[in-house]
């Protein structure tokens, strides 16, 4: 979690107990000590409590009227803070609406999930953009998902966890509660439970401990480490003072204590980008032991564990996992003290292209003609094996369903073998490509990317097996260029691991990660980066860039198999424009659920069904 998605308010609540210049003081002190925001509960007595309730009259001296909220309003804004509000009723609305764009968020206490008013209200400012914060405590999820159901998709939502319980003694204005909230009433593995069970929502905590609590600048931290990214605190300049709601509240220096905390726990807990450090990453380079020669071993020679020895050989360069050697065989001799690699041992590659005829965007694609009488497919099968270097065997993967038996045609007219499998686990089907044709390392090429490099694939296959990667991608070419390599033992035991099946077609978010897996990277030739590029079929648009590429491409030579220079040389001529179309990128990686979970080999023996 990067620290700059941190969002700390601090809650005034009715400490300012209708004093103006006092809330003024406080935000002030507020922002000096570290908080993005300001929160306040605005009503009328009238609306949260009967007139003949005790608290009536006491309510009633310390609120604002509406001019008065506007004036605060605008005033701590322009000190830099964003402003929150708790809507209890009609009022609390007017006031928003009456600040027009001084307000940055609403929040519906849980008092309020059934107030129809309140929620009819917020809903109208969610759907405007206005963030809506919940609070959550002493509230059940079934409440929460029929609340958000009601609220809509398009309401920006933040979940406020908190142990709900009366911060002071009933008719005792400020007063301590008859007993505190302690740390272990605050249940905070919720906020990891919010967290995964609202993924488009942001998780919070407001906390009731007291301020004098050593835990109450410690917890927000706690709350950080665990998924909360918004911080709501109630703050008073002295406790001493006992004003209203002071109990529960920090003091400045207090209040900056707790945010550099806070920060620092997102620092320690990193961006969740999956990826190794730098200092990891030259530990493992270092100190590691690799596995190397212990003799002279002859060619297809099936290794024994004596033929190995662990050792830091100062290579710095990763090599074969010794898991994985005992039993294959070096394609070639091998002298004693070398390095073992995966370059060195036999390997059965093959090029995986998955197609299928469903497409919404442009119906039917794989089947449009595209150039020499040949369909977009054929036209990709056919680049594929007329490449003269060696990029592995080409499969066609498609889907078992009847639309898709035209693709198996065009395939078996090319001379290209077919495997079919289930529609939806795509990873499933690369796993079960693999072992029909007994790969070790599989090249990913869809079949939208007509213009994939054979070079760049030879490239990536080189690299990969020479640093014994498991993924290995490319960079810098023009989109539909490029091509994944991926480790086929390693792509079992990640679709093995996979909790939501239904996501496994981000093969690229499951294996793009140091976290998960040896990651290489090979950038493209100066020469080739043209990313700006785009020749990957998705829309009539693409179809017709693409068609006119291959017919000019082709006019000047007389072997099938263009070279990524020519294709380069021949795009710059034409120098196709490109409209941006956002439903391509419909979800971004953090949308994805890329969970893993261990399972022993007796529960993965085989691919498993979606």
């Amino acid at each position: 979690m990067s620290d700059t998605n941190l969002l700390f308010i601090a809650e005034f609540a009715c400490i300012h107990e209708g004093d103006g210049d006092y809330l003024v003081e406080l935000a002030r002190a507020a922002r000096e000590a570290g908080a993005d925001a300001v929160k306040f509960q605005v009503f009328d007595p009238d609306e949260i409590v009967a007139p003949g309730h005790p608290d009536h009259a006491y309510f009633r001296s310390i609120c604002f009227t509406t001019e008065q909220w506007v004036s605060h309003i605008g005033r701590c804004a322009d000190l830099g803070l964003d402003v929150w509000m708790d809507v209890s009723g009609r009022f609390s609305l007017d006031v928003v609406r009456a600040a027009e764009g001084r307000v940055a968020g609403v929040k519906i206490h849980s008092a309020d999930i059934d107030n129809a008013v309140v929620f009819e209200g917020v809903r109208e400012l969610g759907e405007r953009g206005l963030p809506v914060a919940i609070g959550c405590g002493g509230t059940p999820l079934i409440d929460l998902f029929e609340l958000l159901d009601a609220l809509g998709p398009a309401v920006p939502v933040v979940l406020m966890h908190g142990y709900q319980a009366f911060p002071k003694l009933e008719g005792a204005a400020g007063g301590p509660p008859a007993k505190g909230v302690v740390v272990e009433d605050l249940e905070l593995w919720r906020i990891r439970q919010l967290a995964q069970t609202f993924p488009n929502a942001r998780v919070g905590l407001a906390d009731h401990l007291a301020g004098d609590d050593p835990m109450a600048v410690g917890v927000p931290a706690v709350a950080v480490a665990l998924g909360a990214s918004v911080i709501e605190k109630h703050v008073t300049l002295r406790r001493a003072d006992r004003r209203e709601d002071y109990f529960s509240a920090l003091e400045p220096s207090e209040f900056r204590a707790m945010v550099e905390g806070a920060r620092s726990a997102a620092a320690a807990v990193g961006s969740d980008a999956r990826e190794m450090g730098e200092g990891e990453n030259g530990y493992r380079r270092e100190m590691k032991r690799t596995a190397v020669a212990a003799r002279k071993l002859s060619a297809h020679e099936a290794l024994a564990p004596g033929a190995l020895e662990l050792v830091r050989d100062g290579s710095y360069v990763s090599g074969a996992r010794a898991g994985r050697l005992v039993g294959r065989s070096p394609h070639a001799g091998v002298a004693a003290g070398t390095h073992l690699t995966e370059a060195l041992l036999q390997q059965k590659v093959g090029v995986f292209c998955n197609a299928r005829t469903g497409s919404s965007r442009l119906p039917g694609k794989a089947l449009l003609p595209f150039y020499g009488g040949y369909t977009a497919l054929g036209y990709l099968l056919k680049r594929l094996t007329s490449y003269p270097g060696d990029i592995g065997e080409v499969v066609l993967a498609t889907t078992h369903l009847p639309d898709d038996d035209a693709l198996e045609a065009i395939a078996g007219e090319v001379g290209v073998p077919c495997f079919r499998g289930e529609p939806a686990d795509v990873m499933g089907r690369m796993v079960q490509t693999a072992d029909a044709f007994g790969w070790d390392v599989l090249v990913r090429a869809t079949g939208d990317d007509q213009f994939v490099s054979c070079e760049y694939i030879e490239k990536a296959l080189a690299h990969h097996l020479e640093n014994s990667l498991d993924y290995t991608r490319i960079a810098g070419l023009p989109v539909g260029m490029a091509c994944e390599v991926i480790d086929v033992r390693t792509l079992r035991r990640v679709h093995e691991a996979i909790v939501n099946r239904a996501q496994t077609e981000y093969v690229t978010w499951y294996l793009d990660s140091q976290w998960t897996c040896r990651n290489g990277l090979i950038q493209a030739e100066p020469a080739h980066r043209h990313e700006r590029f785009r020749v990957t079929l998705d829309y009539q648009e693409d179809y017709d860039v693409m068609r006119e590429l291959a017919r000019r491409a082709h006019a000047a030579q007389d072997g099938f198999y263009v070279s990524i220079d020519r294709l380069i040389e021949t795009l710059i001529d034409m120098d196709p424009a490109w409209t941006h179309h956002e439903e391509l990128w419909p979800l971004e990686r953090a949308d994805v659920d890329v969970s893993l979970v261990y399972r022993a080999p007796a529960e993965n023996s085989g691919t498993q069904a979606p």
